[in-house]
């Protein structure tokens, strides 16, 4: 007769066996296709604007700073682990003739070298409207802002595409979702903002630590969900006049889109908030908030031979580091 404990061992070591199948089909699966030979070249729409709240302490007066242009006109290119991007405010957008001095540009450069994510970005606008509490709209022709922005993250899980997320040269064929802590860090500049007294020159420095989260939706072959969270405290400087003051700094950030994507088209629509906001006793207080809501289109095609010999340049370059 054989004993009960023989059998238990049988069980065990079946059951071993099996997950140890299971967990080798789960290593091979592919979670998301990289096209290692495609340009990317994605144009969009945005509508746009990055906004300003002040407020002044000593007059107890909110006043908001508006861009007088909000719409944008974007082309990207993308080819492996380097993308960049440009836009600008055309006149045929309805919503950018409200004044002919206002003008938004925008330029990003993105590396995504194995899990790291580096994103720069460089934000100019040219005429504001400024509004206060109990005050009638002021234009200022002549005001402007500069805003140059970045961030450095790491993706914990290497079968969440972070690019897919973005329409980007890869593509998500299994759901998946990451932890992707980072660390962001921005310049911005207010020039000739005066109402009622208020800064007319300001530099503000933020640094943020921003722990995130994203998922990748695959509803079906051609079709994906994506969307990710996240919340960030730092620090916030502010240099306006001959008076400076760092204080606490709270950001969070929603980034949501729906997209369909073959091997060579994908078309989508991104939307974005971030908002930064910093409390303090100081002569102006900053809410900083960065909006926008794109409808995307792109195709991928073979790169030619001269993008291939700089990219494998760029990877030996980062290789080297």
């Amino acid at each position: 007769m054989v004993k009960p404990n023989f059998f238990y061992i049988l069980i065990f070591l079946f059951l071993q066996l099996a997950l140890a199948h299971a967990q080798d089909s789960l290593e091979k699966k592919t979670y998301f296709r990289e096209f290692p030979d495609k340009v990317l070249i994605r144009s969009n729409i945005i509508n746009t604007s990055n906004e300003f709240s002040l407020y002044n302490e000593n007059l107890k007066t909110n006043i908001e700073v508006i861009p007088n242009r909000k719409t944008t006109l974007g082309l990207s290119f993308n080819y492996d682990l380097l993308a960049f991007s440009f836009g600008f405010a055309p006149e045929i957008f309805n919503s950018n003739r409200e004044r002919e001095d206002g003008q938004i540009f925008a330029f990003s450069l993105n590396l995504y070298p194995g899990p790291w994510i580096q994103e720069i970005d460089f934000y100019k606008q040219n005429g504001f409207k400024v509004r206060a509490v109990d005050y009638s709209t002021t234009h200022l022709p002549s005001a402007n802002s500069l805003k140059i922005t970045g961030k450095t993250g790491f993706n914990f899980n290497p079968n969440f595409s972070f690019r897919a997320k973005n329409f980007e040269n890869q593509r998500q064929l299994i759901s998946a979702g990451s932890f992707i802590p980072a660390v962001s860090y921005a310049f911005t500049a207010l020039r000739k903002i005066r109402v009622l007294d208020q800064v007319e020159n300001a530099n503000f420095y933020t640094l943020a630590i921003n722990p995130a989260y994203y998922y990748n939706w695959v509803i079906n072959e051609h079709f994906l969900v994506a969307g990710g969270l996240s919340i960030g405290l730092g620090a916030f400087h502010t240099n306006e006049n001959k008076n400076s003051s760092t204080h606490l700094l709270t950001t969070s950030t929603l980034d949501l889109s729906l997209g369909y994507t073959t091997d060579s088209f994908y078309s989508g629509i991104r939307a974005y908030n971030q908002v930064q906001n910093q409390s303090s006793n100081s002569h102006a207080k900053v809410d900083d908030a960065v909006r926008y809501f794109s409808v995307v289109i792109g195709y991928r095609f073979d790169a030619p031979n001269f993008i291939k010999k700089t990219n494998e340049d760029l990877r030996r370059w980062l290789n080297s580091l």
